[in-house]
């Protein structure tokens, strides 16, 4: 009896051994064998299966390649409808699955099929998911245009969309799809009444046929317009822009152009860059900024910030308005100096404005070093301060206008003199008498320094340091004929001269002092007309 139990454990232990080199240790398997043998699951079959065995078959399942496309339309086909899935509870369980595989696909989603989602889920995708090729959200009544317009902006490969029974569907979003040059196949289906204009603009959606976009708007009666491209006779699209009159029997009427215009958004930067340079800084400023971010970006470049010119807006506007006098406006035209003076990045050339302060001229002293032009008509709170910064600091000035501003002494004139030397244009006008009474707030006729300004001084600092000067302005100056004597012996490459309102200088002086200005073509003299010579 020991024997044979003997015998018999022995050929049971051959047994077991034989068998477990029968069976598969799967665990031994290695992950690109587990992979290819998961790819030939479904994707329910895999959430259902392999995903519930261990922590290894589980992370492998979550491999992004498995993740490219979320298809649940079969599942839902395959199931009688219930009242469960229009409750808010299946939808958030919809939203959750959908996150879960745009995460387990690391934004590499490229087709999604489901029912019953939510804006939070698609705004999601729209995120995360830039190659999205087909999608498709039939009864999604919780779906707006808030996700779909991320959709049609973020996601411009787009081949197949499909938003059947949508109630929530308006037509910005649809107009929004000739961002999409991709789509191939288009179907949904609109309940309720779209407005009488109503344009449907697939314009670019070059991969459209005509079949198929016949048969998908054939359920909008309402629709008075569709945009799309023209169709050769195989219903190939061409590119044309064609203008559809659904009332009409579908007739087919070829617009030459584009009636809704141009797509603009495909414009590269540089084309960008060179339209908005053809505009002014105010247009840029109240129109292509407020379009888009990436517009606003483009206003921004430092190359269509050279130049800042508020001088001919203020010649617009009627008089002189008493707020501008006041501190808030002088702060507000700082601010709007230094905003500029950023954007430019230091390359800033030219700035032509009014009733600044020193805040901002010293701000563009220490940060643009190639400034040409600075003209601060009418800055009573601009000082010698911040203009013998602008005299040390920007030694390329070739034009310096600082007419009315009378805090800037003769002082200044002379350091702008004495550095720089390519200075071409000058202009130091004080205010006729009449326009002061006129224009000029009483608390700034209170200063006295308005009534300081020596212009024999300005003259002799001028004809001393100036000899490059071509255009000089000395309106309503109190020079003598002494000082233009002085002046004009210094300055012989003058070509415009303006002296009007000098009341101190005779017809006998001017005539001598000019004799030697070989250059000069333009004369404005007290009393007289202009006369060019």
């Amino acid at each position: 009896i020991l024997a044979i139990i003997f015998f018999l454990n022995i050929f049971f232990f051959v047994l077991e051994q034989m068998g477990s080199r029968l069976r598969h240790d799967w665990s031994e398997l290695a992950p690109e064998c587990l992979l290819d043998i998961f790819s030939r699951l479904s994707m329910g079959q895999r959430w259902n299966g392999p995903m519930l065995v261990c922590k290894t078959w589980m992370n492998l399942c979550q491999d992004p390649s498995f993740n490219t496309v979320l298809d649940l339309e079969a599942e839902f086909l395959s199931s009688p409808e219930s009242f469960y899935w229009w409750s808010p509870e299946f939808e958030e369980k919809v939203d959750s699955t959908i996150r879960s595989a745009v995460d387990q696909s690391q934004g590499s989603l490229t087709e999604i099929r489901v029912r019953h989602c939510t804006d939070k889920s698609l705004s999601y995708v729209a995120e995360r998911c830039p190659n999205l090729e087909v999608l498709w959200v039939k009864y999604c009544p919780k779906v707006t245009d808030v996700s779909m317009r991320k959709i049609a902006l973020n996601c411009p490969k787009l081949k197949e969309l499909d938003i059947l029974k949508r109630n929530s569907m308006q037509p910005s979003e649809v107009k929004r799809l000739r961002h999409c040059t991709y789509v191939q196949y288009l179907s949904f289906e609109c309940h309720g009444d779209i407005e009488a204009d109503t344009i449907l603009d697939l314009f670019g959606c070059g991969r459209l046929t005509s079949k198929g976009v016949t048969k998908a708007t054939s359920k909008l009666k309402n629709l008075k317009v569709i945009k799309k491209p023209d169709f050769d006779v195989s219903g190939e699209a061409l590119g044309m822009d064609v203008e559809i009159d659904l009332e009409c029997c579908c007739t087919y009427k070829v617009v030459m152009g584009w009636e809704l215009g141009p797509d603009w958004t495909e414009l590269t930067q540089e084309c960008l860059l060179d339209i908005f340079s053809r505009l002014s800084l105010e247009e840029r400023w109240t129109g292509p900024m407020f379009v888009c971010k990436t517009w606003m970006n483009g206003c921004q470049d430092p190359s269509l910030n050279l130049v800042f010119d508020l001088e001919t807006k203020f010649q617009s506007l009627p008089g002189s308005l008493s707020c501008w006098w006041s501190p808030e406006f002088g702060d507000k035209i700082d601010s709007v100096l230094r905003s500029v003076v950023d954007r430019s990045e230091g390359g800033l050339k030219e700035v032509r404005i009014r009733h600044c302060t020193d805040s901002s001229i010293s701000y563009v002293a220490e940060r643009c070093p190639n400034l040409e032009v600075l003209s601060v008509k009418y800055c009573p709170k601009v000082t010698d301060d911040s203009m013998l910064k602008i005299a040390l600091m920007c030694p390329n000035l070739k034009e310096l206008d600082i007419s009315f501003s009378y805090k800037i002494s003769c002082v200044c004139v002379d350091m702008v003199g004495k550095n720089c030397k390519n200075i071409q244009t000058f202009k130091r006008n004080l205010m006729d008498p009449a326009e002061v009474m006129k224009s000029v707030p009483s608390n700034y006729m209170e200063d006295p320094s308005i009534f300081l300004i020596y212009g024999n001084i300005d003259a002799y600092v001028i004809g001393k340091h100036m000899h490059q000067l071509k255009h000089l302005e000395l309106r309503f100056s109190t020079l003598s004929d002494n000082g233009l004597a002085q002046l004009c012996e210094g300055c012989l490459n003058l070509e415009y001269l303006d002296l009007f309102g000098c009341s101190k200088l005779t017809n006998d002086g001017v005539t001598n002092s000019i004799s030697n200005l070989k250059h000069l073509k333009v004369i404005k003299i007290p009393s007289f007309p202009a006369f060019t010579i």
